[in-house]
């Protein structure tokens, strides 16, 4: 229970940190923006290297992106039921935040073995991303492997591939050091969480049908596929349910001012969503684990 309390203490408190100095003005416009790029291009790629490059593949690693891609389809098929042609609401309730949100808390809450999991599961979430995305939002699929060439976890997560391939042995020493510096994630990835959040904390009434999609669908679709067609158990089943409960991804954002979509709508439902699932994605999903063990 108490290494619980602290795991959460370790989420919450530089989500607030984040918020109050953005709200006090003790932050610079750019301050969110370039500690992004130090978590994105430096921190994540160096935990996924760590994780995946230590874990063999295994049946149930493998299944992670199967799973991530057959979940994806199907929050787009009832958005797109349910939404029409209304792309604003259709990208963030499909496209969920796979590995950006979900790394540090699983870091908090779990370890090292989580982040490798993570890892494989955000695989299936990016590849669809950038190639369902631009061709939804009336781009092209060429754009979409271009956003994929650009995204640094992803060859972090190709050269942990081969280092465990290979059985490539990385120096006791240098091992330590990194995982040290990799520690730095969860704080600096969730102050960054805060201080976003705080300047475009405006409450848009369709955030609650892209949260009916993302907190209720999602999870309830998740289980199905994970409990009874998948048969995960333990570690891998906590860390899909956390994937389930996660919010819009950041990158629709960006999309939907590049294609013409009303970027500033899409900005408010993620971050309202973001602020939602940050708060509430762990407690729930520790509760349905412990209600199953």
């Amino acid at each position: 229970m108490q290494n619980l309390v602290s795991a959460l203490l370790g989420l919450y408190i530089p989500l607030a940190a984040g918020i109050m100095l953005r709200r006090l003005n003790l932050t610079s416009d750019t301050a969110s923006r370039d500690l992004s790029r130090v978590v994105l291009y430096f921190l994540f790629p160096l935990l996924v290297f760590l994780a995946v490059s230590k874990r063999k593949i295994t049946v149930e690693i493998l299944l992670m992106p199967v799973l991530s891609m057959t979940l994806i389809l199907i929050c787009l098929t009832v958005s797109l039921l349910i939404f029409g042609k209304q792309h604003e609401l259709i990208l963030p309730a499909s496209f969920h935040n796979a590995i950006y949100l979900p790394i540090p808390i699983a870091y908090a809450l779990w370890g090292e073995e989580a982040v490798a999991l993570i890892s494989y599961y955000a695989l299936g979430n990016i590849l669809l991303f950038n190639l369902l995305v631009p061709l939804i939002a009336a781009g092209s699929l060429k754009k979409g492997l271009h956003n994929l060439a650009r995204y640094p976890p992803f060859y972090a997560l190709v050269l942990g591939i081969i280092a465990s391939a290979l059985s490539i042995t990385i120096p006791t020493e240098v091992e330590e050091a990194l995982r040290g510096i990799g520690g730095a994630t969860t704080p600096i990835a969730i102050l960054v969480l805060g201080l976003d959040s705080a300047k475009n904390l405006v409450f848009e009434r369709d955030s609650l049908k892209v949260m009916f999609i993302r907190f209720i669908v999602a999870p309830v679709a998740t289980l199905i596929l994970a409990c009874m067609v998948f048969k995960l158990r333990d570690l891998p089943l906590a860390v899909v349910t956390l994937e389930s409960l996660m919010p819009p991804a950041v990158s629709n954002v960006i999309i939907s001012g590049e294609f013409g979509l009303d970027s500033e709508k899409m900005a408010r439902i993620v971050v309202v969503t973001t602020l939602f699932a940050s708060i509430a994605s762990p407690l729930l999903t520790l509760l349905f684990l412990k209600s199953l063990y």
